[in-house]
């Protein structure tokens, strides 16, 4: 039969482990502080490891918790004025200049009587 751990003990080892962390100590030399020994901070920061397994960097649940607060979600907004226009260079004397914010439609009429002129007819882009 499984024994339930005392909720005292289990926090002074909490504690212990996360003070090591934050000493800069040796485990030997905060154990003899603690007057523990070291054979069972490592049982003990094994055993704590294990109730909470440490998640994978990179990993949402890597981020440090904290309260919830509202989040509200907006469509994104383009400054048209920073934006640089998109330059098509066909060969020859040929070039387009695109700006921002231009519409698909357009961009292929302009094409298309790019591609008049330069080939002498309607062309199927």
């Amino acid at each position: 039969m499984a024994t339930r751990p005392d909720p005292d003990r289990e926090s002074f080892w909490r504690e212990l482990v996360a003070r090591r962390e934050s000493s800069g100590l040796t485990v030997a030399e905060l154990c003899q502080r603690s007057g523990v020994s070291p054979a069972s901070f490592f049982l003990w920061q094994r055993r704590l490891r294990k109730q909470q397994p440490t998640p994978r960097s990179g990993t949402i649940e890597a981020l440090p918790r904290t309260s919830l607060v509202p989040v509200r979600i907006v469509p994104d907004r383009v400054d048209e004025d920073r934006m640089s226009p998109v330059v098509v260079e066909l060969p020859g004397p040929v070039r387009v200049q695109i700006p921002p914010g231009c519409d698909a439609a357009t961009i292929h009429a302009v094409l298309q009587a790019v591609s008049a002129l330069r080939f002498g007819g309607p062309s199927s882009c």
